[in-house]
């Protein structure tokens, strides 16, 4: 009987070393793997500035002009320079911020970039477009006039020249907005 039990022992011990060598021979877990392309997030800049062409300096006031007649006008000059790290189109426009509309519609004005004319015509009616590379400027001479003949004693015009750019190419929407502020009154004459 004793022998009977050992050769039990010896088959029970032989088929459970057998079922764990079996069980890790066809194990049943099952695994994946996935592998994403890198994943990438770039942050740059769009920044531009409204600059004084003598000193660098930031300018937010174009034109100051007290006592306008007939006849005369004001030259004053602005660098559009790129201060961040992205190419960008920027659209340039003028709104009338304050003073009387029949003075800010006969004033006149005349652009002029690398000394070419590239707009002369009603101050309201300026609308240009224009493209700045990676820190690069451009200097604009502008010229406002009233015209001869015009019966606008006493008024005053205050007016916005507007920058505004924006990037819509990628997931992130860039944009900026530089201002420069006028105010213009005539005289009597």
């Amino acid at each position: 009987m004793k022998h009977e039990k050992r050769s039990w022992l010896r088959i029970g011990l032989f088929v459970f070393l057998l079922a764990v060598v079996l069980a890790r021979a066809t194990d049943a877990d099952l695994s994946d793997l996935e592998i994403l392309p890198a994943n990438s997030l770039k942050a740059t800049t769009l920044d531009f500035a409204n600059q004084e062409t003598a000193t660098g300096q930031n300018k937010s006031l174009l034109f100051s002009l007290a006592g306008l007649i007939p006849g005369g006008f004001q030259v004053e000059s602005v660098r559009i320079s790129n201060q961040g790290k992205m190419a960008f189109t920027y659209q340039t426009f003028v709104e009338q911020t304050a003073g009387n509309s029949e003075l800010c519609v006969a004033l006149n004005l005349k652009v002029l970039r690398n000394w070419q004319s590239i707009y002369d015509g009603p101050l309201l009616g300026l609308a240009l477009s224009s493209e700045l590379s990676e820190a690069s400027s451009e200097d604009l001479v502008l010229a406002l006039s009233l015209p001869a003949g015009s019966g606008l004693a006493n008024n005053t015009c205050g007016f916005s020249l507007k920058f505004k750019t924006f990037d819509e190419t990628g997931l992130v929407k860039f944009s900026d907005e530089e201002i420069l502020q006028s105010q213009v009154s005539t005289g009597s004459f």
